[in-house]
């Protein structure tokens, strides 16, 4: 008797779950970004959204802006892209969050606050890897290294789509730094980073963590002395008001981690899964293009407003 009852409250709750299956809830991790057309007749409109913390001007939301441009254009109507710069939906680790939850499709961050989700992602945190460019754009754009690292993302949730890079990390001052020794003491503002600060430490320096946010005023006040950050960033806080010598270290690759949810795109048809990709494709063709002459120019801007341009051996 007591199996009866328990066989009949199982079959209770799978009715249950088809029943509310068949209601479609907004709960759903897709939904969100999946919509129908008013004709009943017509083909589902995929709604992606984009977010990232960059500034309009910065390579990252031209790549965004590039990826909404081919899928509105080769979609035949049935993508409906938004991108959102500027941190607009929010910090790092929150959109990360909305990306998992279904309520954000895609976002560029970075390995700083993807480790807390994939710790994985931490490789591209240890220091002096790569020499120059062609070094890291092997790496970043190998097919098997991308692959392996996207296994471990689908096990999180996620679908690591593609990487991109706006060259280095380099260390700005306000004395010339030409060897190891001359890190010394230097009071330099860091993420708050473990990798990171014991680089830095290792290398002589008092690492200190700070907001990016917040690295202007410290410069500005003497509480730190130095930073490091790539050019672009650099120049778009306009750090260079603040420092006398920036130091071309390539010592940390600037790696853009672009995820998305892997179940929407896991969702999409197998035609518009090919047209995502390609968009994806087309995005970093952009990124490219943009950051090569763009950083070109910055340096440029940096030397203007008088700073040493310390390439280091």
């Amino acid at each position: 008797m007591k199996i009866k009852k328990i066989v009949a409250l199982v079959l209770a709750l799978a009715l249950m779950c088809a029943l509310a299956a068949c209601g479609g809830g907004s709960g759903s991790e897709t939904d969100s970004n999946r919509t129908d057309n008013a004709n009943s007749g017509s083909e589902t409109v995929y709604t992606v959204t984009i977010g990232h913390a960059a500034a309009e001007d910065l390579a990252q939301h031209q790549c965004a802006l590039a990826i909404k441009e081919y899928l509105e254009e080769n979609g035949n109507g049935r993508f409906n892209v938004s991108v959102y710069p500027n941190s607009q939906l929010g910090a790092n680790r929150e959109m990360t969050e909305a990306v998992l939850e279904g309520n954000l499709t895609m976002l560029l961050t970075s390995s700083g606050t993807q480790t807390n989700f994939v710790p994985s992602s931490a490789v591209f945190d240890v220091p002096f890897v790569w020499a120059d460019e062609a070094a890291m754009e092997k790496t970043i754009y190998d097919k098997d290294f991308l692959a392996a690292l996207n296994a471990e993302h689908e096990a999180a949730g996620f679908r690591l789509v593609m990487l991109t890079h706006s060259s280095f990390r380099q260390l700005s001052a306000k004395k010339p730094i030409h060897t190891p020794a001359d890190c010394k003491n230097l009071v330099i503002r860091t993420q708050e980073n473990n990798f990171q600060m014991k680089t830095w430490e290792l290398l002589g320096a008092n690492p200190t963590p700070l907001a990016y946010n917040e690295v202007y005023t410290a410069l500005q006040q003497g509480t730190v002395e130095a930073q490091d950050n790539p050019l672009e960033l650099f120049t778009a806080q306009k750090f260079y008001e603040q420092q006398k010598f920036f130091i071309r270290t390539n010592y940390l690759g600037y790696v853009g981690m672009w995820i998305m949810n892997n179940d929407f795109y896991q969702s999409l048809p197998d035609d518009l899964r090919e047209i995502f990709d390609a968009a994806c494709e087309a995005g970093l063709a952009r990124n490219e293009e943009y950051a090569e002459t763009s950083n070109a120019e910055k340096i440029q801007l940096i030397q203007d407003h008088g700073l040493e341009v310390i390439d280091l051996t």
